[in-house]
Parts: C-alpha cells; sequence; structure tokens
C-alpha cells in the first residue's frame, strides 16, 4: 500500500514559524518501522503557507491508501479540516488520526461530529502500533487484535484494550530519508529532532506526559542514541533538539551520553534539551559534560518563583535549586 504521514503546519505561538520548521519526530519514527509498503513523510509546517493546495498536491501524486494525520491538542482542528479535505477527495482514504489529542480526548472526539473524517484513531504510541493497524487493513490479522485503537463500526467507535508501553529496544531509528521536502530549521541551522529516553516520573500536575507514558521513565541504548545522531547528521541535520521529556532524570546517565558524544565525535554539532532544575543543580561536573558534548540551548523548568505556586503545582520548592541551575549553565 501507499502511506502519506502528515503532520501539522500549526505552530506555537512562542516559537517564530518563519525561524523554527522542526520535523515531526513521531511520523519519522513510524515510517522507520513500516516494512513492505511505500511510505511517504510530509510535515506540512514547511507548506504553511499553501496547505490546502499542498495536500491536494500530495493526494494526486502519492495515490495513499492509507493517510496518517498527527495532532496536539491546539493543532486538532487544523487536522479535522486536512481529514475532511481528503475525504472530499477520495472517500476511500483511509484516515488514521494519532498524537497527544487522539490519545487524551479520543472518547470526546468519537462521541462528536469531530470524529466524522476519521476511521482510525491511534491511543498511545504509534510506532509499532500503527505497522499493526496496517496489517488489519490488509486483512493479515483481525482488527479487534491491535492494542491502542479506536476503529469505526457503523455509525459509532469501538475502542480496544490500551496498548501497553513499548519494548523501546524493538522500535527502530526513524527513516528521515521518507520526508518528502527539506528545509527544517532553526535560526539559519539544519534542525533535526532525536530522542534518549520517553516519559517522567515528577509529579508536576500541569503536564500531560503521564496520559500518554504514565508515570514512566525509559531510556534508549547508547548506541541506538548514536546511531540516530549520525543519521540525522547524514541527512544534513547540523542542530538537534532532544525530545526527551526531562533529559536529567538519570543525570548519570546524561554524563555517560555526553561522553559518548564526545568520543564518537558528534560534538562538532549543537543540541537543545529540556531538563529540570533540580536535575541541573544535583550534579558538579553535568554541566562542564554538556558543554564539551556540544550542548548549547537548555529549556530549563523553572515554571515559577513563588513558593506558594509551585507548591500548588506540585513542583516543590526548588528556588534555590533553580538559582544554582542557573548560575553552573
Amino acid at each position: 500500500m501507499n502511506i502519506l504521514l502528515m503532520s501539522m503546519p500549526d505552530c506555537a505561538p512562542h516559537f517564530n514559524a518563519r525561524r523554527w520548521k522542526s520535523p515531526n519526530l513521531a511520523i519519522s519514527s513510524i515510517a522507520g518501522n513500516i516494512e513492505g509498503h511505500n511510505v511517504y513523510v510530509a510535515d506540512l509546517i514547511l507548506r504553511r503557507d499553501r496547505v490546502s493546495e499542498t495536500v491536494k498536491e500530495l493526494i494526486t501524486e502519492y495515490q495513499p491508501d492509507v493517510v496518517g494525520l498527527t495532532a496536539m491538542s491546539f493543532q486538532f482542528a487544523t487536522a479535522r479540516r486536512i481529514a475532511s479535505l481528503i475525504k472530499n477527495l477520495n472517500k476511500d482514504i483511509k484516515i488514521v488520526l494519532g498524537g497527544y489529542h487522539a490519545t487524551l480526548m479520543y472518547d470526546e472526539i468519537c462521541k462528536s461530529e469531530e470524529s466524522e473524517p476519521f476511521d482510525f484513531l491511534v491511543r498511545g504510541e504509534g510506532d509499532i502500533c500503527f505497522t499493526e493497524l496496517l496489517e488489519a487493513i490488509n486483512g493479515k490479522r483481525a482488527i479487534e487484535s491491535v492494542l491502542g485503537i479506536s476503529f469505526r463500526n457503523g455509525g459509532c467507535f469501538i475502542h480496544n484494550s490500551p496498548r501497553p508501553l513499548e519494548d523501546l529496544s524493538k522500535i527502530k531509528i526513524p527513516d528521515r530519508s521518507k520526508r518528502i521536502w527539506k528545509g527544517y530549521q532553526y535560526y539559519g541551522f539544519t534542525l533535526d529532532i532525536v530522542e534518549s529516553s520517553r516519559g517522567c516520573v515528577m509529579p508536576c500536575n500541569f503536564c500531560s506526559m503521564d496520559k500518554m507514558y504514565g508515570k514512566t521513565f525509559r531510556r534508549f541504548s547508547v548506541e541506538r542514541i548514536l546511531a540516530d545522531i549520525s543519521n540525522a547528521k547524514q541527512q544534513g541535520a547540523n542542530f538537534i533538539l532532544f525530545s526527551d521529556d526531562n533529559f536529567t532524570l538519570d543525570v548519570k546517565g546524561f554524563e555517560s551520553l555526553c561522553d559518548a558524544i564526545v568520543d564518537a565525535g558528534h560534538n562538532d554539532i549543537r543540541y537543545i534539551i529540556q531538563a529540570s532544575s533540580t536535575g541541573i543543580a544535583s550534579s558538579n561536573t553535568l554541566v562542564e559534560k554538556m558543554a564539551r558534548a556540544g550542548f548549547r540551548i537548555v529549556f530549563l523548568g523553572i515554571e515559577n518563583v513563588s513558593e506558594e505556586n509551585l507548591r500548588l503545582m506540585k513542583k516543590g520548592n526548588i528556588i534555590e535549586k533553580t538559582k544554582l541551575a542557573v548560575k553552573r549553565l
């Protein structure tokens, strides 16, 4: 079958959409775990100025049997419009919605008219789930056997049982060669995304991560991370964003990764991470190792400077740790 995977063009307002054009890691990872099909990856962030025309061109050129859309909540309205456009072009195309909004709000979506253009929803991690769904669409397995899927049955949706978290050792690196376009960038640098872990065990009550992964933390092997960095560099990246929810949950592991990056010669590019104040402040040697490895930007989880607000957010009183983290960085 022909499989077209698309991410949405909507960009969070605190990012400059002209200078921040990021690939979607999820659909590149799904592409890397599909075998036996023709797969194409279209990040619509690169075609923000002509979305409708681009979607029509993609459907005409690649003749997809299945279209996969990924969307966060602020992107869902766009995903629904794109799905409706595709159904108007060819009602036989199967459309799958995945991502955070489908995971967190699947029941509300399926009980409303907003579900109309979608045939399937993927709840949770889609790396391997999407491949199993393709097997079901191809008649090679029962749709009821695909955990984590919601599927249309007449006028309503049936929700299969939740899917257990994936064994990260079984997930292949993203297939960046399936991307249709080039042009990913961060302020003039060629940008790509890599992950070294998934999940966070912190109790912060404003975060959606536990709805995707539960209160868990899983690391990819260092060998797999280095292979992923190498692949991104081969595709032209000279600035890499690590998508990890909290890079400093395992500080010793992070320090070891920094050393491995240097030893492999991958400190010739720049890196961005998200990290907690507590994690950065907990080590006397981490920041120096980060600097040697090429880490240049840290989105630091300061959140607030009010003890009361931090307590309400279940962050704990991290003010002194934040001061130390900022000083060290």
